[in-house]
């Protein structure tokens, strides 16, 4: 499968010998997108400054297949959160409970 399927773009390329060919995927640059070339080897992103869309270098041939992964700051976040709403559970129910006697 090609093109783009549950997140994740894909597809194959093969460069002139000795040449690097940068292509841009059609995704709006952020720090969590990662490339893969072959399944294994992570490849740096960047960010086409004209258009804001996703760019990756490439040289020989290979499949590649971008996605995204979040990134650490945000599985911080996503633990801040759901510790937050653990607490104001406890306390709502903590609350209700004094309330009750």
């Amino acid at each position: 499968m090609y093109g783009i399927h549950g997140g994740r773009y894909q597809f194959d390329f093969r460069t002139l010998t000795d040449q690097k060919a940068v292509v841009e995927v059609p995704f709006i640059y952020y720090k969590g997108y990662v490339a893969e070339l072959n399944h294994h080897q992570r490849l740096s992103m960047q960010m086409n400054k004209r258009t804001g869309l996703t760019q990756v270098a490439l040289k020989g041939t290979g499949r590649i297949t971008v996605y995204y992964r979040t990134t650490t700051i945000q599985r911080i976040g996503t633990v801040i959160s759901l510790l937050s709403f653990g607490m104001l559970i406890i306390i709502i129910y903590k609350e209700k409970r004094q309330a009750t006697k």
